[in-house]
């Protein structure tokens, strides 16, 4: 997310077209994955 938000920044400062959406792949963690990711602080 942080360097989506920096290109469209950037292209907005220099008044240039840029995506309007822009969508990140994301997953779920559930009880069936949740030990590779551990519990005790964010990703």
């Amino acid at each position: 997310m942080g360097k989506t938000a920096v290109k469209v920044a950037t292209a907005l400062l220099a008044d240039k077209d840029y995506e309007k959406e822009n969508y990140e792949e994301t997953f779920f963690i559930n009880r069936d994955n949740v030990e590779m990711y551990g519990t005790d602080g964010w990703q």
